[in-house]
């Protein structure tokens, strides 16, 4: 079986500078074409046009960012969903336990008797929530008899099937954003395929114009080349769990840089950052007692840019 390998950047740019770069030398190119075409038969208008298309298709794709921002949209929706079943199911309890004649475990049928290990998981609440609607249906008319009302029945079924559509986009969200990234990745990889092969016919065409020349030359460096510096990017993002989606406080997240570890602590709200890492790629990893250790590898980090790196941590057992 063919080993699946991570989709990582080949260039050392951030997305901001890269687009700027490129579109600089579509421009050159474009302007400079008679004579590329002098040189190279393969520089062609078609060649031109489809350069341009790929960079059109790049400016229209999310970034990492953008996408991260909706999944956090979407978990504080849900989030908010949650709350309010939470509130509204045990008002409901409260008249359960009016009613003067009743099953001795009539609570375990509504759900209460595993209420407090899975209120705070998403797929469980739901599965809570579906059996208390199926319970309050059973139970309809004594529950009338003590003050509960069809409306408050309503706005339960209608939490429900809310809830349930918004967990549904959210997990969809987050299988999305994998994809998204790896194709923008991938789509950015081709670009700057073509753009070195401008740029290295570039110094064939122009011969000693170095004025011309030097146009074509992405790295601002003496031979052009990637900067050998200690540039610096950020990495960041959220720790959250996998079985409810809610963000994970004091989660430490660790990479390791030249033979140092970096470490963040995740806030309330899940969240973490880890400043001036060294531009390169690394292995980040999420701890937190309870949970099993997460880690990503191919973490790329760009200069002067947030690297996004999300965990969804598994509780042991």
């Amino acid at each position: 079986m063919t080993k699946l390998e991570a989709v990582v950047r080949i260039f050392n740019l951030s997305d901001a500078i890269f687009l700027e770069k490129v579109q600089l030398i579509l421009t050159f190119l474009t302007e400079d074409l008679a004579l590329f075409q002098g040189f190279d038969a393969d520089f062609s208008q078609e060649y031109v046009d489809l350069l341009a298309a790929d960079i059109k298709q790049l400016q229209n794709m999310p970034t990492a960012n953008q996408l991260t921002n909706d999944i956090t949209n979407q978990t504080n929706v849900v989030l908010a969903l949650m709350d309010d079943a939470k509130k509204k199911t045990q008002n409901t309890k409260y008249f359960i336990e009016k009613i003067p004649v009743k099953p001795p475990r009539i609570l375990s049928e509504f759900g209460f008797d595993i209420y407090d290990s899975i209120h705070n998981s998403q797929p469980k609440m739901l599965q809570f929530l579906k059996k208390f609607n199926d319970a309050v249906k059973k139970y309809s008319v004594p529950l009338l008899e003590v003050g509960f009302t069809q409306s408050k029945a309503d706005e339960i079924l209608s939490l429900t099937e809310q809830l349930d559509t918004a967990n549904t986009l959210q997990e969809k969200l987050k299988s999305q954003r994998t994809v998204a990234v790896d194709d923008r990745i991938l789509l950015m990889n081709k670009i700057w395929k073509k753009i070195m092969h401008i740029c290295d016919a570039s110094k064939q065409v122009f011969g000693n114009d170095y004025a011309r020349q030097k146009r074509y030359i992405i790295y601002n460096t003496p031979n052009g080349q990637p900067p050998a510096g200690t540039a610096t990017g950020v990495i960041t993002g959220l720790v959250t769990a996998s079985a409810s989606g809610l963000p994970l406080k004091d989660a430490v997240v660790t990479v390791e840089v030249a033979g140092t570890i970096l470490t963040a602590t995740t806030n309330a709200e899940g969240e973490y950052a880890l400043p001036e890492v060294p531009v390169g790629s690394y292995t980040v990893t999420a701890t937190l007692g309870g949970y099993a250790i997460a880690t990503h590898e191919n973490v790329e980090v760009m200069e002067d840019e947030d690297t996004t790196c999300d965990f969804e941590l598994k509780a042991n057992g």
